[in-house]
């Protein structure tokens, strides 16, 4: 655009390339893109040593200081569809499928469809962290969370922040039927 608002690609070393986009006097150097189809991200690892791969990774840091009221948002999905006229309609805001298997060999597998933590840093008068916060409404049937476990496994688990040996779960098996359990390390 001119000398001090500008977008600039860099390609580094191995291929690394830096996309920089400028605003001279505010942060409105925005990268919008506004395909006429789908925006894919197709990333393939071939690595057999010791580190962690990603995907897609989102370095969002807000170091502005203020007292002014701010809604700060790492990641906002915004999915709308209101042009359907009948027929069976599914909408996913966000749909993730994670799988991890091992081929062979020892060792334990974890598996994370999701990892949320929130954390504060107590220094307000009311400081308040919620790592999951879900709402439904507007539909003949409302349901806030759905989980959909298999037979003989953990559908639910809340764990002690002191210890994660001590926990309570919920197990749901065929016909309904419901196990309700503590467990608390060093206790029969």
């Amino acid at each position: 655009y001119d000398a001090t608002n500008y977008m600039s690609i860099a390609t580094g070393a191995n291929g690394a390339t830096t996309l920089k986009t400028v605003d001279s006097d505010g942060e409105e150097a925005d990268i919008i893109l506004v395909p006429n189809g789908e925006v894919k991200i197709d990333r393939n690892s071939l690595s057999t040593t010791v580190q962690t791969t990603k995907g897609l990774e989102i370095d969002y840091d807000h170091t502005g200081s203020t007292s002014n009221a701010q809604t700060i948002m790492g990641l906002d999905v915004s999915a709308i569809s209101g042009t359907t006229t009948g027929g069976s309609q599914t909408l996913y805001g966000t749909k993730i499928w994670a799988q991890l298997s091992a081929a062979s060999g020892s060792g334990t597998t974890n598996s994370f469809g999701l990892h949320v933590t929130a954390s504060g840093n107590q220094v307000s008068a009311v400081d308040i962290a919620t790592a999951g916060y879900f709402k439904a409404s507007g539909t003949d049937t409302n349901v806030g969370v759905h989980i959909n476990c298999e037979n003989g496994g953990n559908d639910l688990v809340i764990q002690s922040s002191a210890t994660s040996n001590d926990y309570f779960k919920i197990q749901v098996i065929a016909d309904g039927e419901t196990t309700l359990s503590t467990f608390e390390l060093g206790e029969p």
